[in-house]
């Protein structure tokens, strides 16, 4: 079962926050297709302790940290309930930038398997231990 293991997002003063639970609100802007982020713990770990150290390393941040997910059963479009709210998958995976030294070893960098994107159908609140529903 797939639950929530961390949530993160940036305060008033553009500083990222870890937070008990966040009020997820539909966004105003039509072009905000992919405006939260998720990463399973498997991603998390290795961000934190891989040795080539690429541009995503340094600049990606995940909203929510998700544990128990099998990245494999993810389909775009595919609607999930997260505490309150509901979320629709926008995108499987991110493009590597060109030029990153996590790529000179010939492989995807970890962002590539581990992390998807979403929008916001439902504004809802979600906390800290939340399972998420397919």
């Amino acid at each position: 079962m797939a639950k929530v293991k961390a949530i993160f997002y940036k305060n008033g003063e553009g500083v990222w926050k870890q937070y008990e639970k966040i009020q997820l609100e539909i966004p105003r802007e039509e072009r905000a297709k992919e405006n939260i982020s998720f990463i399973t713990t498997i991603g998390y770990d290795k961000l934190q302790s891989d040795k080539i150290r690429g541009f995503c390393h340094q600049r990606f941040k995940g909203n929510f940290i998700i544990e128990g997910l099998n990245m494999p059963e993810l389909l775009l479009d595919k609607k999930i309930s997260i505490g309150s709210a509901m979320i629709e998958i926008t995108a499987i995976g991110k493009k590597c930038h060109t030029g990153c030294p996590a790529l000179d070893e010939g492989d995807l960098c970890t962002l590539s398997r581990h992390i998807f994107f979403g929008k916001v159908l439902k504004a809802g609140i979600i906390h800290h231990h939340d399972t998420i529903k397919f």
